[in-house]
């Protein structure tokens, strides 16, 4: 059934959705941890010592990632991966100074859902 566009459209609507509550529900429930990681990733750009603990936090942040852009496009499953978490720690990062919940955020829905259109194989 994911071979058929309509069908793709439908998920990447499903998804856009869900990463977004997602997004919310991390922020609002866990604003500390993701203030830590932020401050993790930054240190990482001065620190030895913090770029192997960063490293190894990115890639079990990868790996889910990896996973379902794998269904879609095999060839390119890494690289879509990290796009799709990349954005997604920039709809966090970004979510923290928010006044509204992500998904009364026209931005952040905009950047997911072409995230998605790039990993489902969708034109953009």
């Amino acid at each position: 059934m994911l071979r058929r566009v309509s069908q793709r459209m439908l998920l990447r609507e499903e998804l856009t959705d869900s990463l977004l509550a997602l997004t919310t529900r991390n922020v609002e429930k866990n604003r500390q941890q993701v203030l830590v990681e932020q401050q993790l990733f930054n240190e990482a750009l001065v620190s030895s010592s913090a770029r192997l603990l960063a490293g190894q936090h990115y890639q079990a942040l990868l790996k889910p990632c990896q996973q379902l852009c794998q269904y879609f496009n095999k060839e390119k499953a890494k690289v879509n991966a990290e796009i799709l978490l990349n954005l997604l720690k920039q709809a966090h990062y970004h979510q923290l100074l928010a006044e509204v919940p992500a998904e009364n955020n026209p931005d952040i829905r905009a950047f997911l859902h072409q995230a998605l259109a790039i990993v489902l194989g969708l034109k953009p």
